[in-house]
């Protein structure tokens, strides 16, 4: 049976839960920015995988190996905005559960959104500008009038050069 394999760093995004009965269950959050279908998923959304294994090259990436024909299920909760204590809180049904929001993806595009999200260096600014909203026309020949400046004080190339990705992330083939 095809497998598809997704290679992302353990610290932010994998982790063990432990039940109250004593069991646990793994948990893998979606990175920030990543993005099926120009819906953005960094915010919040999760899915369990059966099994997450270390990687054998480097002890701080999981693989987290997923059947190719079964859709992934990504759930998040749904929050509300509480006044009293001015921060957002899960809404919950009349039965007192946690409401969720519920959506299915192909492996394949999750892990294409991951990985694209994880090799591309946000913006500065992006945080503050919100997920929906794309910079506008005139802000990027801003930034790169900035670029061009640099090149001109420092008189080297290297000042303009773009952001990229972390090495970590270079070259990652999942």
């Amino acid at each position: 049976m095809p497998k598809v394999y997704l290679t992302v760093p353990t610290e932010p995004y994998v982790r063990e839960v432990a039940k109250r009965d004593g069991t646990t269950f793994n948990e893998v959050k979606v990175p920030a920015h990543a993005e099926i279908g120009g819906k953005p998923l960094g915010n919040g959304w999760v899915f369990n995988p059966l099994f997450v294994d270390e990687s054998r090259y480097s002890s701080a990436m999981s693989v987290i190996p997923l059947l190719a024909d079964r859709d992934v299920r990504l759930h998040r909760d749904v929050l509300l905005y509480d006044r009293r204590e001015n921060r957002l809180k899960p809404a919950l049904d009349p039965d007192g559960r946690r409401l969720q929001e519920r959506i299915e993806v192909s492996p394949q595009a999750l892990e294409e959104a991951i990985v694209q999200a994880l090799t591309t260096v946000p913006e500065r600014g992006d945080e503050a500008r919100g997920r929906g909203e794309r910079p506008e026309p005139a802000r990027r020949e801003s930034l790169s009038a900035q670029q061009a400046a640099a090149v001109g004080a420092e008189g080297s190339r290297e000042a303009a050069r773009p952001q990229t990705a972390p090495a970590a992330f270079r070259g990652m083939s999942i």
